[in-house]
């Protein structure tokens, strides 16, 4: 069994808890093979915070995901970085969309505060160094982190209760208010460059991007599962 085999099994037999399935449809365009659980409230018409399980040994964990289109990135930053929210904001660009590489980063970010073996100081920083291919935190900051002058920010909380604290979402609704406007997670695919996710994977082995729509089609599918597979084996 292959290392993404053996991710793809190990979190999906977990049930997913969906804010609003129509994320089944989201994450399944992302990657077919992540079964969704039968589990799934009925579709919603704009799928917005999706709540994923990602651990219940030792403890329950969940991640809530939710994406900002930003009007004022540079007002939302400062205040990000002042209140110091429970959450990881993440660049979207730089994401395949696939919400299993997200659950995977969280386990190992969990995984590793249980065991004391944290390499930064707080679990939302421990996440995004997570889901980074490499291991120092500058690069994972400078590829994966909010900047002030991204239009769009991924928002990934981190919570052992069912939900994240509604004081902390209350605050970045107030931060957001007249700043920013929560949109679709279907836009994810929309704002991802798969060239330049191509080029800082070192994904090389068939080639740039080809032009048929078909041969893009399987390429980018394999870049998806070749990315799953760097953030899965990454020690």
């Amino acid at each position: 069994m292959s290392s993404l085999q053996f991710w793809q099994n190990y979190i999906s037999i977990f049930p997913f808890r969906l804010s609003g399935a129509a994320f089944a449809r989201f994450s399944h365009s992302a990657f077919p093979k992540l079964k969704m659980d039968s589990s799934c409230e009925p579709a919603a018409e704009v799928p917005s915070k999706q709540t994923l399980l990602v651990s219940k040994t030792p403890e329950t964990w969940h991640i809530t995901i939710s994406l900002y289109r930003l009007f004022n990135p540079k007002v939302v930053y400062e205040a990000v970085v002042k209140s110091r929210f429970p959450a990881a904001f993440l660049d979207p660009v730089m994401l395949t969309g696939n919400p299993l590489d997200l659950q995977i980063a969280a386990r190992k970010a969990v995984d590793r505060a249980a065991r004391n073996t944290m390499i930064t100081k707080s679990l939302p920083m421990e996440f995004l160094v997570s889901v980074s291919p490499r291991t120092q935190i500058s690069d994972s900051l400078r590829t994966f982190g909010f900047r002030p002058a991204d239009k769009f920010v991924l928002v990934v909380w981190l919570h052992s209760a069912p939900s994240p604290p509604q004081a902390e979402l209350d605050k970045l609704l107030a931060v957001m208010k007249g700043n920013g406007e929560e949109v679709s997670l279907e836009k994810l695919s929309e704002l991802r460059d798969m060239t330049k996710i191509a080029n800082y994977y070192k994904f090389d082995i068939l080639g740039p991007k080809p032009d048929g729509k078909e041969k893009a089609k399987e390429w980018t599918e394999l870049l998806i599962d070749f990315v799953t597979s760097q953030i899965a084996t990454k020690q």
